[in-house]
């Protein structure tokens, strides 16, 4: 069973457990801390996400990252537990910025719409430096 565990679940050293060497490269650390959660799978860390609230009822997946050698069908489930988080915790939308034109196929199947950059409500200066794609999931309590 994969569950998502906010990351303030845990002790510090988790994190740097989790991202090893990498965690130097992390930017923004304080806000992946904040919003940030483990993702399990029977128990054992397979990854992590953060999810940034970024205005009323709507988040954005700031973040995503996976031990390597995950199993591919991992990350499937992931985006039907990200869709169940939002939908218990009475949320609009979930906002994706998606840099890998392989991970667009996923998204549509899971129902998510690409978007105009404009109808994104990130900063600016929060936005990614990437090229890319807008995706938004809206919420079937809408």
């Amino acid at each position: 069973m994969i569950e998502l565990t906010h990351i303030k679940d845990y002790e510090q050293s988790t994190m740097e457990d989790f991202f090893g060497d990498k965690m130097e490269e992390l930017t923004d650390r304080e806000r992946l801390m904040e919003h940030g959660h483990i993702v399990t799978l029977n128990g054992e860390q397979q990854g992590f996400v953060a999810l940034v609230p970024v205005e009323e009822g709507s988040i954005w997946l700031r973040s995503l990252y996976f031990q390597s050698g995950v199993r591919p069908e991992l990350v499937l489930t992931l985006f039907e537990v990200l869709q169940q988080h939002v939908e218990e915790q009475g949320l609009g939308k979930l906002f994706v910025f998606s840099h890998q034109r392989t991970l667009e196929p996923l998204l549509e199947t899971y129902q998510y719409q690409q978007i105009d950059s404009s109808d994104v409500p990130v900063k600016d200066e929060d936005r990614p430096a990437q090229t890319g794609n807008w995706w938004c999931y809206t919420s079937k309590a809408i």
